[in-house]
């Protein structure tokens, strides 16, 4: 989408010079052993960059077509992965696939709203459809075809301004949901350090079962079925997309997932292998074959407290320590899980900690909200002033 504005719209380099960066001869390696930031597309993220994954010396910057970007400019990527953007945090270098965009008076246009109109993703880049083909943009068709509104430099501050509530607002959110999670991985830690019993799974559930080995559609044609990629965060999470699996109502009926079941990933490359995930949905699901249910026997452990413990870094380092390993896959089978123990401590315990847990998903989920939110508020944002 492009910008609908009451402003003038001017083409980028009448008010900005477009600096191009570039690399320095990667067959000397010396180049890249010194103190000078030097920026590459990966770490173009829609923020403030200080620090670079890559320095370059004061002579690679003598010897090569790099250009200083002054502390402040905004960064814009043209090539490859088009339209990524980020603030220079300090005076830096970029690769030839990053432009810095350098206000040529900055009474005309600032800096925070160029950064901030590029972030939008409402400036059309697309100018001449290269998108589509994969190609590149240059320097000169991003001064010449790429078409920014300009509004005066009162409205451009107020306009930033607003947006840069909304993205503090974000940042908070983003370190309260850090924090959040390290304080549960904290409590698992600390029951994982107590004296509680330690118990196997298969003690510890009436029930443990591989899933159904059917083919799939994608055209909604049978039941819901649960894959993989649908363990997010230790829940099932139905994001609109999933797949069918058209079985009998006999079939299904074997593999139907009851709320408090939990899914065992035991088939993944091996940072996803031992992912496990609780069910508390409405509806009617059943799951594919490479997932184990575990049925928690619910007189003896509840089932968020025992997929916290699953998910914690110490039953996942066993399980990932006795999976079986192939190119880019590794496989836990049901045995080898429900063999590993667990620390279960008394119901009451359980009730204390599920609690808390909770109480503390609910933070995470309300600072997700307000992240989710963002695209919707900026846009009324650039409604008002643009």
């Amino acid at each position: 989408t492009t910008i609908t504005t009451k402003w003038p719209q001017v083409n980028l380099g009448n008010i900005v010079d477009v600096l191009i960066g570039g690399t320095p001869a990667r067959k000397n390696p010396a180049y890249f052993t010194g103190n000078n930031p030097w920026v590459s597309i990966s770490e173009m993220a829609g923020g403030l960059i200080t620090e670079t994954k890559e320095k370059i010396t004061d002579k690679a910057v003598k010897e090569s077509n790099v250009k200083l970007i002054p502390k402040g400019t905004t960064l814009l990527s043209f090539k490859l992965s088009i339209g990524k953007t980020a603030i220079a945090g300090c005076d830096l270098y970029t690769n030839e696939a990053i432009a810095g965009l350098i206000p040529k008076d900055n009474k005309v246009v600032l800096n925070e709203y160029l950064f901030q109109i590029f972030n939008s993703g409402h400036i059309n880049l697309d100018v001449k459809g290269l998108n589509a083909f994969g190609k590149s943009l240059n320097s000169k068709i991003l001064r010449e075809e790429v078409i920014v509104p300009l509004p005066p430099i009162n409205e451009q501050k107020a306009f930033v301004a607003e947006c840069k509530k909304i993205d503090a607002g974000v940042d908070r959110a983003k370190t309260n949901i850090a924090n959040t999670f390290a304080a549960i991985i904290s409590d698992v830690d600390a029951i994982y350090a107590s004296s509680a019993p330690r118990i196997e799974i298969a003690k510890l559930s009436t029930n443990i079962q591989y899933g159904i080995n059917e083919k799939m559609n994608e055209a909604g044609i049978g039941y819901k079925i649960f894959r993989m990629n649908e363990i997010i965060q230790g829940r099932m999470v139905d994001n609109g997309a999933m797949k069918c699996a058209d079985i009998s109502a006999e079939e299904f009926a074997k593999y139907r997932l009851n709320k408090g079941d939990l899914l065992f990933n035991r088939t993944n490359s091996i940072e996803h292998v031992g992912k496990t995930g609780l069910f508390d949905l409405d509806g009617d699901y059943c799951f594919a074959s490479y997932l184990v249910r575990v049925v928690p026997d619910t007189s003896k452990i509840l089932p968020l407290f025992l997929v916290k413990m699953m998910n914690s870094p110490a039953y996942q380092a066993e399980a990932k320590g006795k999976a079986s390993k192939s190119i880019n896959q590794a496989n836990i089978n049901a045995t080898v899980m429900k063999n590993i123990k667990v620390p279960v401590p008394s119901l009451a315990e359980q009730k204390k900690f599920v609690a808390k847990v909770e109480a503390l998903e609910k933070q995470i989920a309300d600072a997700q909200a307000v992240i989710d939110a963002t695209p919707a508020r900026k846009e009324a944002v650039m409604k008002k002033y643009l």
